[in-house]
């Protein structure tokens, strides 16, 4: 480690997914983590016991991102019990489809609040306590629909896209503080959503990827250990597609 603070990592949307596996993961790393999921459920219980047996004092927090003075009393908190977090991965996320002419204004504003809005509240959050402790790492978890665009998803790429541009921001902002931000980008990931699909719409999916198969929420897990691992100590400003060549 090139730091002598405690690694604390804060992961939004943990409570399943691919967030729940980053949290997972991070933990067996060594790292206390800190899960922040926006309801109860039986995934979240799942998850703190992991967490906590893998780190222990690793813990779940109920927080809705997009709510800037509830992520302010997160953060109080976290000064008050004088835990610095020193890595934060931003996964929280939500889709609500529909093509561009019958989109409900409502569902542009949830899925920007949450997904694009709940990461700059967080991230900001984040910022001026790692600035001044001179460390800090940020993962965003965006998807390859913000890079090369989804029909049906204008809401949704538009929020991935913006935070892969908020990446290559803050890795100029922050960098002169110690801190790296990237994002990843995911594919088509194992999920509820893909579960329910048909044999043959997996099998048509599958086809569209180079390496013939659906990712799975440990392959991208993986990319963000390596992120906020040491071996990517000189890497900031990057967005890593975990898409299995799908955007080949």
């Amino acid at each position: 480690m090139t730091t002598t603070l405690t690694r604390t990592a804060l992961v939004t949307g943990a409570s399943r997914g691919i967030g729940a596996a980053i949290a997972t993961r991070l933990a067996a790393d060594g790292f206390r983590v800190i899960g922040v999921h926006r309801s109860p459920s039986e995934s979240a219980a799942r998850v703190l016991k992991a967490i906590d047996a893998a780190s222990p004092g690793s813990r779940m927090r109920l927080c809705d991102t997009a709510d800037r003075e509830a992520v302010g009393g997160l953060f109080d908190g976290f000064a008050s019990e004088k835990c610095v977090i020193t890595d934060l991965v931003n996964c929280a996320g939500i889709t609500e489809d529909r093509s561009l002419a019958l989109m409900p204004d409502e569902a542009w504003d949830r899925v920007i609040a949450t997904n694009l809005t709940g990461t700059f509240n967080v991230t900001r959050a984040f910022a001026l306590p790692a600035m001044r402790a001179g460390f800090g790492v940020v993962t965003n978890i965006s998807s390859i629909a913000g890079v090369h665009g989804n029909a049906g998803q204008t809401n949704y790429s538009a929020t991935k896209g913006g935070m892969d541009a908020m990446t290559r921001t803050l890795s100029r902002e922050l960098g002169r503080s110690g801190i790296r931000v990237n994002s990843v980008a995911p594919g088509f990931i194992e999920s509820d959503m893909t579960a329910a699909f048909s044999d043959k719409q997996v099998r048509a999916l599958v086809r569209t990827v180079s390496l013939r198969r659906i990712g799975r929420p440990a392959d991208v897990a993986g990319v963000v250990a390596f992120l906020h691992g040491e071996d990517a100590a000189y890497v900031t400003g990057q967005t890593i597609l975990v898409d299995g060549g799908r955007a080949l």
